[in-house]
């Protein structure tokens, strides 16, 4: 699993870690929102895309700031 701004993939306990929160969202009465958040266009993009794929309502921030104001939405 590849982490923006991080040299080394997760070790193989944190990305277990990872997928098992998924699971758990996934496996929620509601459909889980989650906030995606990376400076890099194509890559937010992207992985909100296969989030939604996999049945995530997403919102997406640029950087902090975006995300605090999209925070303060709900």
């Amino acid at each position: 699993m590849y982490r923006p701004g991080r040299r080394n993939p997760l070790d193989p306990e944190e990305e277990a870690i990872c997928v098992n929160i998924l699971a758990l969202l996934a496996m929620t009465e509601s459909t889980p929102h989650l906030l995606f958040i990376d400076d890099e266009t194509e890559l937010r993009t992207l992985m909100a895309e296969r989030l939604r794929e996999r049945g995530f309502e997403v919102s997406e921030a640029e950087d902090g700031e975006r995300a605090l104001d999209l925070l303060d939405q709900f």
